[in-house]
Formats: C-alpha cells, sequence, structure tokens
C-alpha cells in the first residue's frame, strides 16, 4: 500500500500497521480483507480487497485533502493575525493547512481599530483576504521650554524636551520629570486624523543652596 501523506495511519481488518514511510507492506491470509486510511484534516479511505494465492495485490491511496489554505494581507504595519483566537504571526501571512468550515479571524494592529470576521474554507480552496483596518490614532507635538525634562506617556519614556509621533484616539496621561523637580501630570485627548501641539507645563525646582563655615 503506497500512502500519501506519508504519516497517514493505516488499518488492515482494525488492526494499525506500523510503518516509517509511505510504502507499507503487510502479509495476509487468503480470502477478504478492509483497509481504512485516515490522517488529520484529511477524508477517510475504506476498500475492501480479496487476497488470492500468488498474487501481489498493489494499492496507491492519495488521501483527498479536507482543508484548504489562507492567504490574509493588511493595510497595517504589525498587525498581529489571530485565527479563533490562536496568534498565526504578523501579516501578510499564509496558512497552507486550514480545515474546512467556518473560522473567526481577528486583526490587531497599533493604531488602528481591531477588526474580527468569520471566514468559510472549503476543500482545495485558497482563499485571500485583503483587510482594510481603520485608523484609530491622531498626532501630537509635545514640547517643552526646558531641554532636559523627561516625557512619559501611559508611564513610558519618550524623550526629553520634545516628541512628536502617533498615539491612539483617547485620553492619555503625559508625565514631565526631571531630577531635583516637582514632577507634573496633564491628560490629553487624542482625536482621529488630528495633529495637537501641546506645551508642557514648566517644573518648579526643590532644591536650593546650603552653606556651612566650620
Amino acid at each position: 500500500i503506497n500512502v500519501s501523506p506519508a504519516d497517514a495511519d493505516v488499518y488492515v481488518d482494525e488492526q494499525r500497521i506500523v510503518h516509517d514511510d509511505e510504502s507499507v507492506v503487510v502479509e495476509l491470509a487468503y480470502g477478504e480483507h478492509k483497509m481504512k486510511i485516515h490522517a488529520p484534516m484529511y477524508f477517510v479511505y475504506e476498500q475492501k480487497f480479496i487476497v488470492e494465492k500468488n498474487k501481489e495485490n498493489t494499492f496507491t491511496v492519495n488521501l483527498i485533502p479536507n482543508f484548504g489554505s489562507l492567504l490574509i494581507m493588511t493595510n497595517a504595519k504589525e498587525a498581529v493575525i489571530y485565527i479563533d483566537n490562536v496568534e498565526i504571526g504578523k501579516a501578510p501571512i499564509s496558512q497552507e493547512k486550514v480545515s474546512v468550515g467556518t473560522h473567526t479571524i481577528k486583526v490587531i494592529a497599533p493604531f488602528y481599530k481591531q477588526h474580527e470576521e468569520t471566514i468559510s474554507i472549503k476543500a482545495n480552496e485558497k482563499l485571500q483576504k485583503m483587510i482594510e483596518l481603520e485608523p484609530n490614532y491622531g498626532e501630537a507635538k509635545l514640547f517643552s521650554t526646558d531641554s532636559n525634562v523627561q516625557i512619559y506617556i501611559d508611564g513610558k519614556f519618550y524623550g526629553k524636551g520634545k516628541w512628536e509621533g502617533k498615539l491612539s484616539v483617547g485620553t492619555h496621561i503625559v508625565e514631565c520629570k526631571r531630577e531635583s523637580h516637582q514632577s507634573e501630570t496633564i491628560n490629553i485627548f487624542i482625536r482621529q486624523g488630528e495633529i495637537q501641539n501641546i506645551c508642557l507645563p514648566q517644573l518648579e525646582a526643590y532644591y536650593g543652596c546650603l552653606k556651612i563655615n566650620v
């Protein structure tokens, strides 16, 4: 019995035949027998056959795929793809074996709204999906008159004195810090597609000078 895929499970008369490659050789008594071959994501193959004296039976069995393939592309960089809540990698990404039936695709990317949809895969189908994610960010330009001020946004350090870049839509906490100065915190609200210029507050020093004569 020649089998494809090579790792398929082969049963003859309900007994599993251990094999290391695609060729399976079995010695059987004369008479009728039954083979059953199956592998994950393939249709099960079953057949009855007769073993006769001085006659060799040869079978070539190519299991029929019960899966399709899927290619996912997006318009966003660093988009992470999930199929049925299992992370498979970053787009663009191709999955060669996706089981037949319905699946849930979820796409998450920085500065874009999360996308989720249900797809249906057919046997031998090569499905391609181009997913256009909806932007969910604005831009902010933060600057201070003091170049030594450390800028933190939502607890993460972004630079000294000034910073500009994308931030997701919504409220963010900006904290300004400098050694020997009183820290200041402000809230900023980022709107979709807008650019905001934000002057950071001046920090008040809390140190003085101590002179000691001995």
